[in-house]
Order: structure tokens, then sequence, then C-alpha cells
């Protein structure tokens, strides 16, 4: 039987797996697993292990803190932001900046009152 926190990463897996359109497929290869044994933790029946979870936040685009429910003080689309970030190269990095940094310079500025 899982515990809560075990029941509440695996619900976390499923909810990034969803979101990232993947099936459990790609998640049991990614984790060299046969369908049939990821199924078993998909329904709770074995719980993920620290290894599992930083491969997990590799292919889900989401951090590990975030995988366990932990406060980052980051929203759900900072966080996986973040993670792809992480997961892109140099210059895809150094293109995602460039991009971030002249969307903030067009964002409207609050009046200063001056």
């Amino acid at each position: 039987m899982p515990t809560d926190l075990e029941a509440k990463i695996t619900a976390r897996v499923i909810d990034a797996r969803k979101k990232a359109e993947l099936d459990r497929r790609d998640l049991a290869d990614a984790l060299v697993l046969d369908l049939n044994s990821y199924g078993h933790y998909e329904r709770g029946r074995y719980a993920f292990t620290i290894d599992q979870l930083f491969i997990l936040s590799r292919v889900l685009n989401r951090s590990v803190p975030w995988l366990l429910g932990l406060d980052t003080g980051l929203t759900e689309a900072e966080d996986e932001l973040l993670a792809c970030f992480r997961n892109t190269d140099d210059s895809g990095q150094n293109a995602v900046l460039s991009v971030a940094r002249s969307m903030a310079r067009e964002r409207p500025r609050p009046d200063s009152g001056s």
C-alpha cells in the first residue's frame, strides 16, 4: 500500500505525463521497464525510486522538487519552463533568453507617477 506521499508523487507523474502528451510506453522506455512493470508504478503498487524521479524529471520537463510536491515558490508553468531550459543546449538557452529579454522590454511598465 503506497504512503500518502508516494500516491501524491505518482499523481504528479501521471499529470505531467498527460500534459506532456506522452503515453505510458514513453515513460516505461525511459525507465528501462516493460509496459506491464511500469503500470504497477502508475497503479501505486510500486513507488518510484530517487533515481527514477531524476529520469522522469528530465523526460517530463519537471523538477524533482515539483514531482515531490515541495514548495519551491515557482508556479507549475515556471517550473516547467526552468526544467525545459535546463534540458536545452547552450544555443537553445541563448535563444530562450533572447526571446525572454525581448518580451520583458516590450511589457508595459506601471506608471511611476513622475
